[in-house]
């Protein structure tokens, strides 16, 4: 009984041919842009007490 053993390289050039890269990869790396800018900015930023304040709101009956 013999076994065909493929190397790394023919792996994973048969992995590409079956599925090719998406295509969405380019609109990825903007997103993981602004995202990583949203948490950097967030890291940093200092709001002042009257922006947190303009949520409270009273309900009566």
């Amino acid at each position: 009984m013999s076994v065909d053993v493929a190397t790394g390289s023919e792996r994973l050039d048969a992995l590409l041919a079956r599925h090719p890269m998406p295509s969405w990869r380019m609109f990825a790396w903007p997103v993981m842009g602004l995202l990583m800018l949203a948490i950097g900015w967030s890291y940093f930023v200092q709001l002042d007490q009257w922006a947190v304040s303009l949520c409270n709101f009273t309900i009566t009956a």
